[in-house]
């Protein structure tokens, strides 16, 4: 049941772990006066190079008249060093969006990128236009892709956290809209004010197919899909900007992956005193992840972005945690009765397979958990398949011990994947004798 169990958390897992979308990062400030971009990213391993390559699309919305400012995103958490894409022009002048790709070495005007700074990486711009959703309304539409872009210092494109930035003016008046045009500085507030940051889960995008991949599609409406603002940049990340999401993991990491696991096996290991240490363990795994889901929720209203890209997590994790509180209940009750009538009812077996689910659900939330890429679910996975053998072991071998046993401990007729079973009805009977029926 125990390995049953694993498989069915990483089914549930699989498309975190294998399939791959587009990550999308929009701000939505047109209507205020202020930015209005989105960017889709698709990567993607190219074997004739043994390198990786950048796909990406960009709209930039903005009045017809003025024609004023620019728009830029750049890699990197800061700009020296940044591949930027700077988009500006006039809609209503008949010519295409302007493109500028450029890069600096401090904080001071870029300028256009050579091919010495390319490092071996090759840029390829396929689509500049303009689109109208009403008169006063134009959406420069923006699709490139660069080649071997995994070179550009500072850039990874399997990463689970890959920095990147954004700026714009919104006064600036061009002379002409040439690709080396001078720039007037950004705004200097940081946010909607001028410039900002965000971060991307680069491998969530990763494709590994041999063909070579379509254009990231940009959906509309949707604020952030593998990509997170600030320091928002997933449940282990930058602890100091906001240590909720960190709290929240490591109380989830505990219940799921050290308590209950072993209270599996202390309920299994024969010792005179191993029911009140299961309940014990029980009670303190199921505080854990009461805290975790206060924290979550907590996460959750301090969020003010509709980020999509969590929904299984919390689905899994919401249902994970009633689950809890259900077996819980039934684990009390299961006390209650068994002091009564001295043998298991049909409650017994409900908290048995609360427990299963609630161990399962567990780990595939925790697989699931967002902008973390491959090498977390790798690494996570690796230790439920340690854990699982482990305790598949351990159950086998108390089994056989039970069997040997000569003391009259009648045996119960348990599956060898019995892995959350309350202790056999022997060992529940000495611990009566220490208890008062509750």
């Amino acid at each position: 049941m125990l390995a049953l169990g694993l498989l069915l958390a990483i089914l549930l897992a699989f498309p975190t772990l294998s399939a791959t979308e587009p990550v999308q990062y929009c701000r939505f400030g047109h209507r205020d006066q202020q930015i209005d971009f989105c960017v889709g990213i698709t990567t993607h391993h190219n074997h004739s190079t043994s390198h990786y390559d950048l796909y990406m699309s960009m709209s930039v919305t903005r009045s017809s008249s003025p024609a004023l400012g620019w728009t830029a995103i750049g890699t990197g958490p800061v700009m020296a060093g940044s591949l930027m894409f700077i988009v500006y022009g006039d809609p209503g002048s008949g010519s295409n969006p302007m493109v500028s790709i450029r890069t600096v070495n401090g904080h001071r005007q870029p300028h256009l990128v050579q091919k010495q700074d390319m490092a071996g990486a090759d840029i390829r711009l396929l689509q500049t236009t303009w689109l109208s959703s009403s008169d006063a309304e134009y959406s420069a539409q923006i699709a490139l892709v660069c080649y071997s872009c995994d070179l550009w210092p500072g850039l990874s494109l399997s990463a689970a956290s890959q920095p990147w930035i954004w700026a714009w003016n919104k006064k600036q008046q061009f002379q002409a809209y040439s690709s080396d045009a001078e720039l007037d500085m950004h705004a200097h507030h940081a946010g909607n004010g001028g410039w900002g940051s965000f971060f991307v889960d680069m491998g969530r995008s990763l494709s590994d197919d041999v063909g070579y991949p379509s254009l990231p599609p940009i959906r509309p409406g949707i604020a952030m899909v593998g990509s997170w603002e600030g320091g928002r940049m997933g449940m282990l990340n930058s602890p100091s900007a906001n240590p909720l999401p960190r709290l929240h993991g490591l109380c989830m990491l505990t219940a799921f992956l050290l308590l209950f696991p072993l209270g599996i096996v202390i309920i299994r290991s024969g010792m005179k005193e191993a029911f009140r240490r299961h309940w014990i363990l029980q009670a303190s795994a199921a505080g854990l992840v009461t805290v975790g889901v206060g924290l979550a929720i907590a996460i959750r209203l301090s969020d003010h972005d509709d980020d999509d890209a969590s929904t299984r997590h919390q689905v899994l994790g919401g249902t994970t945690a009633v689950l809890v509180l259900a077996q819980s209940v039934a684990g009390y009750q299961h006390h209650v009765l068994y002091v009564r009538l001295r043998q298991r009812t049909c409650v017994s077996y409900l908290h048995i397979w609360l427990g299963r689910l609630c161990l399962v659900g567990g780990w595939a939330a925790i697989l699931n958990v967002p902008g973390l890429g491959p090498s977390w679910s790798i690494a996570t996975l690796s230790i439920m398949f340690l854990e699982a053998a482990g305790l598949v072991t351990w159950i086998y071998a108390s089994k056989r011990r039970e069997r040997g046993s000569k003391q009259g401990v009648s045996e119960f007729q348990d599956s060898l994947t019995d892995h959350f079973s309350l202790q056999d009805a022997a060992d529940e009977e000495v611990e009566d004798k220490e208890t008062t029926a509750i």
